[in-house]
């Protein structure tokens, strides 16, 4: 950045700029855990558009994703699941939360067409 002369600000902090406390608190309390890192990724996860592939082999960001989204009727599945696509389908037909976990390196393709 500074051989390229691009402004920038040496205390610039993505947590400040995108969250707020409170909205850190909840992630916090609904088990995310509080390193700043942690705290970046769920920025990433909940600030935009596209799905987010997580490698979570403690399963931590697993159960802090069903923790904020009990309330909105999270669809949980798995891509060895017979019906996978379909429940895939239905959730996004309805606006639901999806989590395909135990994913394997690569993904069925057919999936691209839903981001």
């Amino acid at each position: 950045v500074k051989e390229k002369e691009i402004p920038s600000s040496p205390t610039f902090s993505l947590i400040d700029i995108l969250s707020d406390p409170y909205e850190i608190r909840t992630w916090i309390t609904a088990g995310l855990p509080r390193d700043k890192v942690s705290v970046e990724n769920a920025i990433y996860v909940t600030k935009t558009s596209r799905w987010a592939l997580m490698i979570d082999p403690q399963e931590q960001a697993n159960r802090w994703i069903r923790q904020m989204e009990a309330d909105n009727d999270l669809k949980m599945v798995k891509l060895t699941d017979a019906t996978y696509m379909r429940t895939i389908e239905g959730a996004v037909r309805l606006g639901q939360p999806v989590l395909i976990w135990e994913v394997k390196e690569t993904l069925d393709p057919s999936l691209s067409t839903i981001y």
